[in-house]
């Protein structure tokens, strides 16, 4: 790929979730980057276990899209190499990886990754391995350090557990933003409008990392934040024997707009509930509106904190 000539400053990859350490090396890109060169980010459109490990349903962060439109966006990378990792890919040994990565870039100076980086067939390489390879050929190498919060190191892996256990406050604190779904308004039964509580449901990965139950909430629409409540689940009360998708409904508070097939983000901020099955619609309207007092007077308290 030409780069204008330009010295190429890398990093490499898949930085699901763009949590706190994968922020320190992209910034660490950057102001290597910055005076010198082009910094390039280098990362894959599946996660790599998906084919070494035959993992087909790993629950990712975040989509890959909302991934590459942050680099883009908030770091300001200048260029984002997307690579689909195949079974041949795979199979490339730590040598044949960076002389891949040295025909795409000829003016490569310098790689950072993180301290435990690994790469090549069957992660035969480390940090270590690429030091080596860079001096025989020519390039800088560097290892930022992992980030640790409360003594424990920051990983995609912890950050997972965490939101699968409905902890959303521990999780992004270890992300250094908020966790977010994203996706298009979808058509519903109108069951939540003709309660007077409308709610849209968000098409959504269908096999979101996240506990099921209910969170409180904003949505991001029309780059404005609206206070929400979302339910994520199988909606046991009307639960059909066809049905085998989780579904994301979120009720806007205040809030009466038409967003079908609008493109929403989700910001989870505290986790409320588990989903649950109720007799009848009367027991679940009742708590439909417990639980967004409940999101109000958490709100209300988050805003006290923070003066």
């Amino acid at each position: 790929m030409p780069m204008n000539h330009k010295s190429v400053f890398i990093t490499i990859g898949f930085f699901d979730g763009m949590h706190r350490g994968h922020q320190a090396i992209i910034q660490a890109l950057k102001q290597r980057a910055q005076k010198k060169g082009t910094s390039v980010v280098l990362t894959f459109l599946n996660h790599p276990l998906h084919i070494i490990q035959g993992h087909a349903s790993i629950p990712l962060l975040m989509r890959r899209q909302d991934l590459f439109e942050m680099l883009r966006s908030t770091f300001q990378v200048d260029h984002i190499k997307i690579i689909p990792f195949t079974k041949a890919f795979s199979k490339k040994s730590p040598e044949d990886f960076i002389q891949w990565i040295r025909q795409q870039y000829g003016h490569l100076r310098e790689i950072i990754v993180g301290e435990n980086f690994r790469f090549g067939f069957q992660a035969s390489g480390n940090l270590n391995t690429l030091k080596k390879l860079g001096k025989k050929c020519g390039f800088k190498v560097r290892g930022a350090p992992s980030v640790q919060l409360h003594h424990q190191v920051i990983s995609s892996s912890k950050i997972r557990r965490l939101l699968s256990q409905g902890k959303v406050a521990q999780a992004n604190a270890m992300l250094g933003h908020t966790y977010y779904l994203s996706g298009r308004v979808i058509p519903g039964r109108h069951r939540g409008r003709t309660w007077n509580i409308p709610t849209a449901n968000l098409s959504i990965d269908s096999n979101p990392v996240l506990k099921d139950g209910v969170y409180v909430a904003k949505v991001l629409w029309k780059r404005k934040f609206y206070p929400a409540i979302m339910n994520l689940g199988m909606r046991p009360t009307f639960f059909r024997k066809n049905s085998s998708s989780r579904i994301a409904e979120v009720h806007i508070m205040d809030f009466d707009q038409n967003m079908y097939r609008q493109y929403l983000k989700v910001y989870l901020f505290h986790y409320l509930r588990n989903e649950k099955k109720f007799s009848n619609p009367s027991d679940l309207i009742q708590q439909i509106h417990h639980d967004i007092a409940a999101a109000r007077q958490w709100n209300m308290q988050s805003v006290v904190k923070s003066l």
